[in-house]
């Protein structure tokens, strides 16, 4: 059995490859990442979880740090917090977990709930710079005409899936 790998029991290979849309080569293959990244620590500050090569670009690396972080305390980020996240955004995540995580980014105040606050966030972190704050309201004005089916001035988890499921760009991935 010269082909194991030491770092992980059987049972948390079995546990990682149930939790998550990764095979157990890949789960090995990124752990080997991981280790590679943090230097042979435990985990990720998150400045070099917020640089990383894949997020560095991103508008909402903050947030998919926040998200993905269950250590508040220290805000690093830990294998299982990492492999979270990759699996997450990974081509074999269902349509459900990638509209779950969408979710959750776009909902700045964790409230469960997409609100016109949430909104003007994502739209200031995306395109601030190409509109002024009159042009801001007007497309938080008609997303919530678009998308907020029953008027009651936010976007729940239903409603937010609803309107992916329209968008072509969504549903291909």
């Amino acid at each position: 059995m010269g082909n194991a790998y030491s770092a992980f029991t059987r049972e948390q290979l079995d546990e990682y490859e149930e939790c998550t849309f990764f095979t157990r080569k890949e789960i090995i293959k990124l752990h080997r990442l991981f280790v590679d990244l943090t230097g042979g620590n435990k985990a990720l500050s998150k400045l070099e979880f917020v640089h990383l090569p894949m997020l560095i670009h991103n508008p909402f690396k903050e947030r998919i740090h926040n998200i993905f972080c269950t250590d508040e305390q220290n805000q690093t980020i830990n294998f299982d917090d990492f492999l979270d996240f990759l699996s997450s955004f990974s081509p074999e995540a269902s349509k459900d977990v990638k509209a779950f995580t969408a979710f959750k980014i776009f909902d700045y105040d964790d409230d469960g709930y997409i609100g016109r606050d949430d909104i003007r966030q994502v739209l200031r972190s995306t395109v601030s710079n190409e509109l002024v704050e009159g042009e801001i309201e007007l497309v938080i004005n008609k997303i919530f005409e678009e998308v907020d089916i029953d008027g009651d001035e936010k976007i729940s988890p239903v409603e937010f899936e609803q309107i992916l499921s329209r968008s072509p760009d969504f549903t291909g991935y």
